[in-house]
């Protein structure tokens, strides 16, 4: 049975943001980790400088509820000219104090790599996957959580309070 989610994740483009087709991928990614996370987690007050979670991300004055996310479609590594091959990058940036989870976070894409991927249609696989990390999906596992069982080993994995 379909569940109405009360999680709250604002995309914000900076920049051009790209195609419609782009932004549709931010979206559809948005819209499935809703389904997974239905609960509203908390709002916070939050007011913090331009730059605080790098240098391209916006001055933020309002109420955040549960997580929002900055995103921009731009220069990361030329396409792997720098010997890199860096498709996309994405994290948290400011944590609540009530719970140590993610109020803000960061998604980058490298524009040499987008067309690619928009062509093999991976482009929105890749964005659910950077907004994973954003909302703590192997980035916080191992921040005074004890999430991550078997770290370093060829089978880790995720532990659940819950099946």
């Amino acid at each position: 049975s379909a569940v109405t989610s009360a999680f709250t994740l604002d995309v914000r483009f900076i920049g051009a943001g790209g195609s419609a087709e782009m932004r549709a991928a931010f979206t559809n990614a948005a819209a499935k980790w809703r389904r997974m996370i239905v609960g509203h987690v908390r709002s916070v007050p939050l007011n913090r400088a331009a730059g605080d979670c790098g240098s391209w991300v916006p001055a933020v004055n309002e109420t955040i509820s549960d997580v929002v996310i900055f995103a921009r479609i731009g220069p990361i590594d030329s396409g792997g000219t720098n010997g890199l091959n860096t498709l996309a990058q994405a994290g948290p940036c400011l944590y609540s104090t009530l719970d140590n989870l993610p109020i803000t976070g960061v998604m980058e894409f490298d524009e040499y790599d987008v067309p690619s991927m928009i062509a093999n249609g991976t482009f929105g696989d890749v964005v659910l996957h950077e907004m994973g990390h954003v909302l703590g999906v192997g980035t916080l596992w191992r921040t005074g959580r004890s999430l991550l069982t078997g770290a370093g080993t060829a089978a880790p994995y995720f532990t659940s309070a819950s099946p």
